[in-house]
């Protein structure tokens, strides 16, 4: 799994394009429900103009991203946040704790148990 590429390689169009994706996902964080038909309908693109567009920006699928930045929220909130991994999981929009336990550590080699430690 990849993080977002290095914002000062982007053109001006297309970090105005990924900024705006990324406040939509970032303000449905924590909706386990939030969906990549949900983040095309807020962010004005059909389905496969927006994969198409994502990919080419940041060779990340709108489900990927989503989900990076789900991750990366996570990681932040581990490192500053007095909570439980459980509450952490939570609030960045996952339901199922092995499925955030098994995601974090695709990302970032370890449980986040094992990070907070």
């Amino acid at each position: 799994m990849t993080h977002l590429p290095d914002l000062s390689k982007l053109t001006p169009r297309d970090k105005t394009f990924l900024d705006c994706v990324v406040q939509i996902i970032e303000a449905h964080l924590s909706e386990a429900d939030f969906s990549v038909e949900k983040l095309c309908s807020e962010a004005g693109y059909s389905r496969s103009q927006l994969h198409r567009k994502l990919i080419a920006v940041t060779s990340l699928s709108a489900s990927r991203l989503i989900l990076t930045r789900r991750l990366q929220a996570a990681e932040t909130l581990l490192k500053t946040a007095p909570l439980t991994v459980g509450n952490i999981g939570r609030q960045c929009g996952f339901n199922n704790a092995s499925y955030f336990s098994k995601s974090f550590r695709e990302m970032y080699g370890m449980t986040p148990s094992e990070y907070i430690k």
